[in-house]
Protein backbone atom coordinates (compact mmCIF):
# COMPACT_ATOMS: atom_id res chain seq x y z
CA UNK A 1 0.00 0.00 0.00
CA UNK A 2 1.27 3.44 -0.80
CA UNK A 3 1.67 5.41 2.36
CA UNK A 4 -1.46 7.56 2.27
CA UNK A 5 -2.37 9.83 5.10
CA UNK A 6 -5.47 8.88 7.06
CA UNK A 7 -7.18 12.01 5.72
CA UNK A 8 -6.94 10.63 2.16
CA UNK A 9 -8.72 7.43 3.18
CA UNK A 10 -12.51 7.41 3.42
CA UNK A 11 -14.47 4.96 5.50
CA UNK A 12 -16.16 2.37 3.31
CA UNK A 13 -17.84 0.30 6.03
CA UNK A 14 -17.82 -0.22 9.77
CA UNK A 15 -19.34 -2.94 11.91
CA UNK A 16 -19.15 -3.73 15.63
CA UNK A 17 -20.46 -6.18 18.19
CA UNK A 18 -19.92 -7.20 21.79
CA UNK A 19 -17.67 -10.18 22.41
CA UNK A 20 -17.62 -12.25 25.59
CA UNK A 21 -13.89 -11.86 26.20
CA UNK A 22 -11.51 -9.34 27.71
CA UNK A 23 -9.72 -6.88 25.45
CA UNK A 24 -6.49 -8.84 26.02
CA UNK A 25 -8.04 -12.17 25.02
CA UNK A 26 -9.76 -10.69 21.94
CA UNK A 27 -6.50 -9.05 20.85
CA UNK A 28 -4.59 -12.33 21.26
CA UNK A 29 -7.30 -14.10 19.25
CA UNK A 30 -7.01 -11.56 16.41
CA UNK A 31 -3.23 -11.78 16.24
CA UNK A 32 -2.80 -15.56 16.69
CA UNK A 33 -0.26 -16.85 14.17
CA UNK A 34 0.64 -20.34 15.42
CA UNK A 35 -2.44 -21.98 13.83
CA UNK A 36 -4.73 -20.95 10.96
CA UNK A 37 -6.43 -17.81 12.28
CA UNK A 38 -10.18 -18.29 12.71
CA UNK A 39 -11.02 -14.61 12.24
CA UNK A 40 -9.07 -14.33 9.01
CA UNK A 41 -11.10 -16.96 7.15
CA UNK A 42 -9.14 -19.80 8.69
CA UNK A 43 -6.06 -18.87 6.68
CA UNK A 44 -2.53 -19.03 8.07
CA UNK A 45 -1.63 -15.55 9.27
CA UNK A 46 1.85 -14.04 9.13
CA UNK A 47 1.73 -10.87 11.22
CA UNK A 48 4.79 -8.87 12.13
CA UNK A 49 5.20 -5.83 14.27
CA UNK A 50 4.27 -2.28 13.24
CA UNK A 51 5.95 -1.44 9.92
CA UNK A 52 6.40 -5.10 9.01
CA UNK A 53 4.44 -7.21 6.56
CA UNK A 54 1.39 -9.35 7.06
CA UNK A 55 0.06 -12.07 4.80
CA UNK A 56 -2.90 -14.44 4.51
CA UNK A 57 -2.88 -17.33 2.05
CA UNK A 58 -5.64 -19.89 1.76
CA UNK A 59 -5.16 -23.28 0.13
CA UNK A 60 -7.31 -22.16 -2.83
CA UNK A 61 -4.82 -19.40 -3.72
CA UNK A 62 -6.79 -16.49 -2.21
CA UNK A 63 -4.09 -14.07 -1.06
CA UNK A 64 -4.04 -10.89 1.01
CA UNK A 65 -0.83 -9.01 1.71
CA UNK A 66 -0.14 -5.73 3.41
CA UNK A 67 1.69 -3.89 6.13
CA UNK A 68 1.04 -3.68 9.85
CA UNK A 69 0.22 0.02 10.14
CA UNK A 70 -0.49 -0.07 13.88
CA UNK A 71 -0.25 -2.81 16.49
CA UNK A 72 -1.24 -1.48 19.90
CA UNK A 73 -2.31 -4.39 22.11
CA UNK A 74 -4.87 -4.79 23.50
CA UNK A 75 -6.86 -2.04 21.79
CA UNK A 76 -5.92 -1.58 18.12
CA UNK A 77 -4.66 -3.40 15.03
CA UNK A 78 -4.54 -1.63 11.67
CA UNK A 79 -3.44 -3.29 8.42
CA UNK A 80 -3.06 -2.21 4.83
CA UNK A 81 -5.07 -4.71 2.77
CA UNK A 82 -4.11 -5.72 -0.76
CA UNK A 83 -5.94 -8.61 -2.35
CA UNK A 84 -4.75 -10.55 -5.36
CA UNK A 85 -6.57 -9.13 -8.40
CA UNK A 86 -6.06 -9.25 -12.15
CA UNK A 87 -3.16 -7.02 -13.24
CA UNK A 88 -5.52 -4.91 -15.33
CA UNK A 89 -7.69 -4.03 -12.31
CA UNK A 90 -7.09 -0.70 -10.59
CA UNK A 91 -7.59 -1.15 -6.84
CA UNK A 92 -7.41 1.72 -4.37
CA UNK A 93 -5.28 1.61 -1.24
CA UNK A 94 -7.31 -0.16 1.45
CA UNK A 95 -6.82 -0.49 5.17
CA UNK A 96 -8.76 -2.32 7.83
CA UNK A 97 -8.75 -1.26 11.46
CA UNK A 98 -9.73 -3.42 14.43
CA UNK A 99 -10.59 -1.46 17.58
CA UNK A 100 -11.10 -3.42 20.80
CA UNK A 101 -12.67 -1.61 23.76
CA UNK A 102 -13.76 -2.95 27.13
CA UNK A 103 -17.53 -3.02 27.55
CA UNK A 104 -19.68 -3.67 30.56
CA UNK A 105 -18.69 -3.01 34.14
CA UNK A 106 -16.65 -6.13 34.89
CA UNK A 107 -14.18 -5.92 31.96
CA UNK A 108 -15.05 -9.46 30.89
CA UNK A 109 -16.60 -8.33 27.61
CA UNK A 110 -15.30 -6.19 24.77
CA UNK A 111 -16.64 -4.35 21.78
CA UNK A 112 -14.83 -5.15 18.56
CA UNK A 113 -15.23 -2.64 15.74
CA UNK A 114 -13.91 -3.46 12.26
CA UNK A 115 -13.69 -0.54 9.87
CA UNK A 116 -12.60 -0.56 6.24
CA UNK A 117 -11.13 2.48 4.47
CA UNK A 118 -10.15 3.20 0.85
CA UNK A 119 -8.57 6.14 -0.96
CA UNK A 120 -10.57 5.69 -4.14
CA UNK A 121 -13.41 3.78 -5.73
CA UNK A 122 -13.47 0.05 -5.16
CA UNK A 123 -14.37 -2.02 -8.25
CA UNK A 124 -18.03 -3.00 -8.08
CA UNK A 125 -17.36 -6.73 -7.78
CA UNK A 126 -15.36 -6.09 -4.58
CA UNK A 127 -17.63 -3.56 -2.81
CA UNK A 128 -19.98 -6.17 -1.34
CA UNK A 129 -17.15 -8.64 -0.75
CA UNK A 130 -15.38 -6.20 1.55
CA UNK A 131 -18.45 -5.51 3.65
CA UNK A 132 -19.31 -9.21 3.78
CA UNK A 133 -15.72 -10.08 4.70
CA UNK A 134 -15.57 -7.66 7.63
CA UNK A 135 -18.97 -8.95 8.85
CA UNK A 136 -17.79 -12.56 8.57
CA UNK A 137 -14.65 -11.74 10.58
CA UNK A 138 -16.76 -10.16 13.30
CA UNK A 139 -19.16 -13.14 13.42
CA UNK A 140 -16.20 -15.53 13.75
CA UNK A 141 -14.75 -13.51 16.62
CA UNK A 142 -18.12 -13.36 18.43
CA UNK A 143 -18.65 -17.11 17.94
CA UNK A 144 -15.18 -17.95 19.31
CA UNK A 145 -16.09 -16.39 22.66
CA UNK A 146 -19.69 -17.66 22.87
Amino acid sequence: MAHSTDTALKMTSSISDTIGGTSDSVCRFLTETSTPNAVFIGAPLALGEQGELFRLLRDDGWLVTGEVLAKQPPSRLCLSWKIKTPASMDMPNIKVEFIIAPSGTDGEASTLTITGYADGPIPMQYVGAGRAGWAMMLRRAVAAFS
